[in-house]
């Protein structure tokens, strides 16, 4: 059940975006009296094969166009009169031009339906990072009151030349740490340099460029202080079975001081499947137990945290919710550059930069959770806005790129020569696809 929540969701997300980038195509080529012979959510054939498998689960004509629900769910078309697109319409090429043909208007004209679809996207992303600041997240720790403790270091950051205590300023020396959420953020993991506070001197520390693909996925960094408890234990459970009761609050870890949950997963996972003493305090009553921890690295209970013992929150604005949700938004598209260079660079690998739906599907919670469809969806909206920009045929970024040939040339490119450049678009795309989904199969199987 867990897993058809998850695609659930995915799907509804793909779905808003889909229909949203297609509109935008639709309504900049309807401004310009450009008809428009078919407007599809889903493919009605297996993408990127328009000869393959034609039909649609539903269609209906209205005007000059043809509404229709394909059965390929993952994707969606406006086919656009007068273009060489993913249908590949051969008999649409060959025919005499008509006025209300795209490939019969300027050159501005048609470079806005081509962006139409990005912009949509960026607009989405935008809306949707806004409504989760708005929504779910409404506060935050500013950076004044996480750098009053500053903040907890773990191995890996020890290693790169964090110190316990630091107070994070800033990100490359321009992006200052405003909240919270940036000083745990991806930003961080794709940095080149950090500014710290340390002893009451501001110290820089180089982040080597090897190390940011364990910094995101090993404990790196962590707030200093926050106090953690038990808020149920799991029936049947090593927690459950060793007495952990509602409101217990774990104050140390064999023996160790057990300053904010971070430190207490991380532990956990260093002493999988061993006996581990926790230190519990319960209305100022402390009891000592052994837990044995599970090849994953838990013990069965769901967990409180607590910051409000340490750190005042603040409530967004009005202002701060939009100021955020453009600045966050954008973020992902800063992001995606840094991923693409160190792509390009060598340093991410291929198989772990890419990912089908199949991979997809794990980022969401096998419980329906709004808060997190809301950032995910804010999220791929902006990542489909930027690899739809890539000069890749049959991509947006494609079109847009002939569109300025074409503007050089100063006339346009033959329809034939069009025709083997969409071909080989699709080619590229469908080598990709095949790529993204066995490489999430294999995945699958550990390999």
């Amino acid at each position: 059940m867990g897993t058809l929540i998850q695609v659930g969701q995915l799907l509804l997300s793909l779905t808003i975006l889909v229909f949203v980038h297609e509109l935008g195509h639709f309504l900049a080529a309807r401004m310009f009296g450009i008809r428009v012979k078919k407007f599809y959510l889903f493919f009605d054939f297996l993408f990127p094969m328009p000869s393959v498998l034609n039909f649609a689960l539903f269609k209906k004509k209205i005007g000059d166009t043809e509404y229709g629900l394909g059965w390929f769910p993952l994707g969606g078309y406006v086919q656009i009169g007068g273009m060489v697109d993913e249908s590949m319409d051969e008999e649409e090429m060959n025919a005499p031009m008509r006025d209300d043909d795209y490939r019969s208007k300027p050159i501005w004209q048609r470079f806005i339906v081509m962006i139409g679809g990005i912009v949509m996207n960026v607009i989405f992303g935008v809306i949707f990072y806004t409504l989760f600041i708005g929504l779910f997240k409404k506060e935050y720790v500013p950076a004044t009151e996480f750098n009053k403790y500053g903040v907890y270091t773990f191995p890996l950051a020890d290693t790169i030349g964090f110190k316990m205590g630091d107070k994070i300023l800033s990100i490359d020396g321009k992006t200052p740490i405003r909240t919270n959420e940036d000083m745990l953020s991806t930003k961080l993991y794709l940095a080149k340099t950090v500014l710290v506070e340390r002893e009451g001197k501001e110290v820089t520390i180089d982040i080597p460029g090897k190390y940011f693909k364990r910094m995101a996925a090993e404990p790196f960094l962590a707030y200093m202080r926050n106090t953690v408890y038990v808020d149920s234990a799991i029936v049947g459970s090593e927690a459950s079975n060793k007495g952990l009761k509602k409101n217990d609050t774990i104050v140390a870890i064999d023996s160790m001081p057990l300053l904010n949950f971070d430190q207490f997963k991380y532990h956990l996972a260093q002493h999988k499947l061993k006996s581990i003493s926790l230190t519990l305090n319960n209305n100022g009553v402390l009891r000592n137990i052994q837990v044995t921890s599970d090849t994953a690295g838990t013990i069965g209970f769901m967990s409180g945290i607590a910051s409000s013992n340490f750190y005042s929150t603040k409530k967004y604005t009005t202002s701060e919710i939009l100021s955020y949700g453009v600045k966050d938004a954008f973020g992902i598209i800063t992001l995606q550059i840094k991923g693409y260079a160190k792509l390009f660079s060598g340093q991410l690998p291929v198989r772990e930069s890419v990912s089908s739906p199949i991979g997809m599907t794990k980022l969401f919670s096998k419980q329906w959770d709004w808060s997190r469809f809301f950032l995910l969806t804010a999220i791929i909206s902006m990542a489909l806005a930027f690899g739809n920009l890539l000069p890749i045929p049959a991509l947006d970024g494609g079109h847009i790129v002939i569109l300025g040939i074409e503007a050089i040339i100063r006339k346009p490119i033959n329809p034939m020569i069009l025709e083997k450049i969409q071909t080989v678009g699709m080619v590229i795309l469908l080598g990709l696809m095949a790529f993204t989904f066995g490489n999430d199969i294999l995945k699958l199987f550990g390999i």
